[in-house]
């Protein structure tokens, strides 16, 4: 993967984990006792970009096993958040209650940043093999 596509990795990832994120901070901020104040929402931000960093900077490991790749990320996610988000920055108390909560809210972005970098890449994939048929088909009718 080159840099280019790893820049764009990182932004994606980034803004699609901090809108899950939200949304899920918002909606279990009653249960966690934390209102979304300026302050949390700029936190949060910069666990969303931490994480995306790390695993942008791990992306550089070669691993050609797919289900080893997802287990490093989600292993950066997780220790990203709980050492930086939790510790660092202390975005949320090291309470059983709250860390499962947290636990449950990376899982949560985890998956969805997947799935978007995923049909983004299928969407990518189809659009280039679009142009690719769509060559062919031209070079074949200039060799008529």
């Amino acid at each position: 993967m080159n840099f280019k596509k790893r820049i764009g990795y990182f932004f994606t990832m980034t803004c699609t984990s901090f809108t899950i994120i939200m949304l899920l901070y918002a909606a279990l901020s009653g249960v966690m006792n934390a209102p979304v104040g300026a302050k949390a929402v700029y936190a949060l931000f910069a666990v969303c970009a931490m994480v995306s960093l790390v695993i942008v900077i791990t992306s550089f490991i070669p691993i050609k096993s797919e289900p080893v790749k997802y287990l490093i990320n989600f292993i950066d996610v997780f220790l990203t958040v709980f050492l930086f988000g939790g510790g660092v920055l202390g975005v949320f108390p090291f309470t059983w209650n709250i860390m499962l909560i947290v636990f449950g809210m990376l899982s949560a972005a985890y998956v969805g940043v997947v799935v978007v970098l995923l049909v983004s890449e299928q969407i990518t994939a189809s659009d280039i093999n679009k142009k690719i048929s769509e060559m062919k088909k031209q070079h074949h009718e200039e060799d008529k």
